[in-house]
């Protein structure tokens, strides 16, 4: 019969090796059905056993971590120039009945700017212009 050892540091038997019955696969991962010297079985995942990956087998290069960095800045200085390219304009007193409208700089919305009688920016419970009718 097979034996693995339980590797999880917070598992009771860590450190203990355990007769396998058998592999199973359950909810796509690979589990082995154990007995204890006791006679007790339990399952345990392949990541908790000697079986599984070694810590730190699946780190991130330091290249690849560089490149990441260097993605998240580029899209952080994108989505900082797009708020930036944003204004916000209300018709009439600033309460929340007010329908407010939003005219974005340079959109390439196609055209469907609100000022222009399409969607964009339309609050929710706006009117549109051709219906007529409220949406909702």
């Amino acid at each position: 019969m097979d034996s693995l050892v339980v590797t999880h540091p917070f598992h009771p038997l860590f450190d203990r090796r355990l007769q396998v019955c058998r592999a199973v696969r359950r909810g796509g991962r690979l589990v082995f059905v154990c007995v204890t010297g006791d006679g007790v079985s339990l399952t345990l995942p392949q990541e908790w056993t000697d079986r599984g990956p070694r810590p730190g087998e699946h780190r991130i290069a330091v290249d690849a971590l560089v490149e990441l960095s260097a993605l998240v800045d580029a899209l952080s200085r994108r989505c900082g120039d797009a708020v930036a390219d944003v204004t916000v304009v209300a018709d009439g007193p600033p309460d929340r009945a007010a329908e407010r409208r939003l005219e974005v700089a340079g959109s390439d919305r196609g055209g469907l700017r609100p000022e222009d009688g399409g969607a964009a920016g339309r609050q929710h419970g706006a009117v549109g212009p051709a219906s007529g009718r409220q949406r909702g």
